[in-house]
């Protein structure tokens, strides 16, 4: 899925309705997709956040 892609005819034809879902899907599976790096690369919680950052996670 390429944001780009949508984005242009979108705008052109006048119709960008639905075009939140192609913008937002990306960045929210990309978040995801991190939280779910660290959570099974054992970072650990305290008062519920994450201590270990992504740069740590890569040092080990």
């Amino acid at each position: 899925m390429n944001p780009a892609r949508s984005l242009g005819p979108a705008l052109v034809s006048g119709h960008p309705e639905r075009l939140w879902i192609y913008m937002t899907a990306p960045i929210l599976g990309a978040l995801l997709a991190i939280h779910l790096f660290i959570l099974l690369r054992g970072g650990k919680k305290i008062d519920g956040t994450f201590v270990r950052s992504l740069a740590t996670c890569f040092a080990d």
